[in-house]
C-alpha cells in the first residue's frame, strides 16, 4: 500500500495544503501592502489566491481518485477567502465613511 492511500497521510497533507496556501495568502497581502485597496482588480485576486494555490496542490490527488477532500478542502478555502475579503471591504467602508 502505497502512502497517498493511507487516510492520516492524506489528512496531513491536506492540512499542509491548507496552511500553505494561507501564508502565500498572506505573504501576498503583506507583499502589496496599500497597492491592495487601491486596486481592484488586485484586491479580487487576493480573495482567490488561497483557492487557487490549493488547487495546484491536491491535482495529484484528485488524478487518484480522491475528490471528496480535494473538492471540499478547495471549497472551504474559496470561503474562507471570500469572508476575509468581505470583512476588509466592510472595515474599509467603516473607516470612509467617518
Amino acid at each position: 500500500m502505497t502512502l497517498n492511500q493511507h487516510l492520516w497521510f492524506r489528512v496531513l497533507s491536506y492540512i499542509g495544503i491548507f496552511f500553505l496556501s494561507w501564508s502565500v495568502e498572506f505573504l501576498y497581502m503583506l507583499g502589496l501592502g496599500n497597492r491592495i485597496v487601491n486596486n481592484l482588480g488586485l484586491f479580487i485576486f487576493g480573495a482567490f489566491i488561497p483557492f487557487l494555490v490549493s488547487l495546484t496542490l491536491t491535482f495529484k490527488f484528485m488524478r487518484k481518485g480522491h475528490l471528496v477532500g480535494s473538492i471540499a478542502l478547495n471549497v472551504i478555502n474559496l470561503f474562507f477567502g471570500i469572508a476575509l475579503y468581505a470583512f476588509i471591504a466592510l472595515v474599509l467602508i467603516g473607516a470612509n465613511s467617518t
